[in-house]
């Protein structure tokens, strides 16, 4: 069998590729793989990265303390805004750009589960949209109406944006619990509040347990 001469380059070309990709390659070792060493084979990656709408730029965060700004034809990221100057003008405790979401070009909604905050880039200043209940969890937020779904203990209640509470439960028994996701997750679903695309319709889990017995758990661990 002979070979032309391009033949030749393509198998030394190919060759190389092949040696160059196997000499890349590192194995983990177990002290890597016990010691949880193999973050840092992780690719690297840009955190909380966003794409502002209506635009060619993108956001992301440094350190969680700092919103930077790039675009595809500038890729040199700056420094827009940190999370400092966001407490001081809204008087919030945010530990960072918790829960940040576009609305448009200029602006973006933060929460920390509790608080809604809407900010301004151009004016340099921002909003409280919502103040939850202390005891509010599984906070839901649409984005359209700048309603937020919640519940406080096993019932369901609504926050809507021009700032009316509407209560969607009135569960008295305790079996009976609205909004919280079934069953430890099942089926990789970890919410139970779900708003509709136009905002206008919530749906629900509601899980009712009143027909099952309590079974009493026995300390069995002194010795009689």
């Amino acid at each position: 069998m002979t070979f032309s001469f391009k033949q030749f380059r393509i198998l030394s070309i190919l060759f190389l590729l092949a040696t160059s990709t196997f000499a890349q390659q590192k194995e983990l070792s177990l002290e890597d793989a016990v010691m949880q060493q193999y973050r840092k084979f992780y690719p690297q990656s840009l955190t909380m990265f966003s794409w502002i709408p209506n635009t060619d730029c993108y956001t992301y965060l440094e350190g969680y303390q700092k919103l930077m700004k790039a675009s595809v034809k500038n890729p040199k990221a700056e420094e827009i805004l940190t999370i400092q100057e966001i407490n001081e003008k809204l008087g919030a405790e945010l530990n960072w750009f918790s829960g940040m979401e576009w609305k448009n070009e200029n602006e973006f909604y933060l929460n920390d589960g509790k608080r809604y905050f809407l900010w301004n880039l151009v004016e340099k200043d921002g909003k409280i949209l919502h103040g939850l209940d202390d005891k509010a969890e599984n906070s839901t937020f649409h984005q359209g109406t700048e309603n937020v779904a919640y519940t406080v203990d096993n019932n369901l209640h609504i926050h809507t944006g021009d700032g009316k509470k509407i209560l969607v439960t009135e569960n008295e028994d305790k079996n009976i619990v609205s909004g919280q996701a079934i069953a430890r997750s099942e089926f990789g679903i970890t919410n139970g509040i779900f708003w509709s695309p136009n905002g206008q319709l919530l749906a629900f889990y509601q899980k009712d347990e009143s027909e099952v017995h309590d079974y009493p758990l026995l300390n069995i661990t002194p010795t009689p």
